[in-house]
């Protein structure tokens, strides 16, 4: 997410279960996923529903714990990000992450228009990096304060704005896009709204336009990373095959998985037993590890076909 620079190096560091955590969740990898005694909090109907209604959660941190509330309104447009120009309030951009698109937010919606979301004739949810609107370009110019200076796209950021401890599960089944220098991402983010820790379900990135990597990731609360490239097990290409990323984090373990089977499993940091929340984003990249994405170029959309948010049995499996 943010700084991930480090990511570029590959570092490989090992982070150690925190002090009296029970060890009994026992992920490896080339598990298969279990659903055993989980249940569902938000899925993709409710999501559609956001969509549909255009009702979405403000962007305040800390996010509402309570999930009892009313389903659509726990998705919002937004992700801790770094405010630029006197339009904060509509438009958020990574001004220190090489990154080339404003991520407009509800306000955005509300005041221009903006929706970053569709429901495509598939039935399929789309997000995507476009142009600007001539009103978004307004906003978001020089001559309005100081503006997004050097941006020159939209991208999109879909957040489950509503805090969960572990153990829970967070999944998504997608097609990516695959142009270069875009950088679709799925990401789980403390919920007050802190950075790191961070972990990284996947990151997809085509620096040099020859194919897409995908990796997952963990980043303790030292920015220390754990992380590995990855192939998904069904053998299938994300651009061109629907995959299920999913992240099964407890208070001791947080496995990824991978069209149903695990592909990469660690000890929970210390400090990781905490509230998150979760955050699907596509943005273009403007140099650094994800490449520099043309401006001028279509892009093929992130669809998304199914997701959700699952809580899970305290005991993994039962």
């Amino acid at each position: 997410m943010a700084h991930l620079s480090s990511l570029a190096l590959c570092i490989l560091v090992a982070v150690s279960a925190p002090a009296g955590a029970d060890p009994a969740t026992a992920i490896a990898v080339d598990d298969t996923l279990s659903l055993n005694g989980s249940s569902i909090l938000l899925d993709t109907i409710s999501l559609k529903k956001a969509i549909s209604s255009g009702i979405w959660r403000p962007h305040i941190y800390p996010y509402s714990s309570d999930l009892t509330v009313t389903s659509s309104t726990r998705w919002g447009l937004d992700r801790h990000a770094i405010a630029s120009g006197p339009n904060r309030s509509l438009f958020y951009w990574q001004r220190n992450n090489n990154e080339l698109a404003a991520m407009p937010t509800a306000d955005a919606f509300k005041q221009l228009g903006t929706m970053p979301l569709l429901v495509n004739s598939d039935g399929n949810v789309e997000a995507r990096v476009r142009k600007p609107t001539a009103a978004e370009a307004a906003s978001m110019s020089p001559s309005n304060g100081n503006g997004l200076a050097g941006v020159s796209l939209v991208g999109t950021t879909l957040t489950i704005a509503g805090g969960i401890k572990p153990p829970f599960m967070f999944r998504m089944t997608a097609r990516l896009p695959s142009q270069r220098g875009l950088w679709p991402a799925i990401w789980l983010l403390p919920n007050d709204g802190s950075w790191p820790p961070e972990i990284a379900i996947m990151e997809a990135v085509n620096p040099n336009g020859t194919g897409v990597t995908l990796t997952a990731t963990i980043h303790d609360p030292s920015n220390h990373t754990t992380g590995t490239a990855i192939t998904p097990p069904s053998g299938k290409s994300p651009t061109t095959s629907f995959i299920e990323y999913a992240g099964v984090v407890y208070p001791d373990r947080v496995a990824i998985f991978y069209d149903g089977k695990c592909v990469a499993s660690w000890p929970m940091f210390s400090g990781g037993n905490i509230s998150w929340y979760g955050l699907v984003d596509l943005t273009a990249a403007n140099g650094g590890w994800a490449g520099t994405a043309d401006p001028d170029a279509s892009f093929d959309p992130l669809e998304i076909s199914t997701i959700e948010l699952r809580r899970m049995p305290a005991v993994y499996g039962r």
